[in-house]
């Protein structure tokens, strides 16, 4: 995402076009799928999964970001398919990780899917809540 800012914010439009090349060659890879459904390492890179919440938000903020960069850069074909990929993939990253705590009578954010994590979101007990991800 951070590449995109920078494109952004870039005054000539060589600069904006390398950056482009750079861009799109990573979005390209996030967009096919596959590496979404890879498994990824949570913060400390302690343990993998599929689904850890900060990596798919921060898939999907590519995409998006790209998206816009995309049509910026007058590239409609290719904007079309990270849209498509976040719709298919990850439109809704953050509703499997809220999990509802009647004692605090209210819900929080965890690591992992409330329901569904992988082993390595088991294992590891990564249905903490997100407060202790952020401190």
């Amino acid at each position: 995402p951070e590449l995109v800012v920078f494109a952004n914010d870039a005054v000539d439009e060589a600069v904006k076009r390398e950056l482009w090349e750079l861009i799109k060659f990573d979005l390209d890879w996030l967009a096919s799928g596959d590496a979404i459904s890879a498994d990824t390492c949570d913060l400390w890179e302690e343990t993998t999964d599929q689904s850890f919440l900060w990596n798919r938000i921060v898939m999907r903020s590519a995409l998006l970001q790209g998206y816009n960069f995309a049509v910026s850069m007058g590239d409609s074909d290719r904007a079309a398919v990270y849209l498509v990929a976040v719709r298919n993939k990850l439109d809704d990253a953050l509703s499997d990780h809220l999990q509802f705590n009647a004692s605090a009578l209210g819900s929080f954010i965890t690591e992992c899917p409330v329901l569904g994590g992988g082993a390595g979101c088991e294992q590891s007990g990564k249905d903490i809540d997100g407060a202790v991800i952020l401190a």
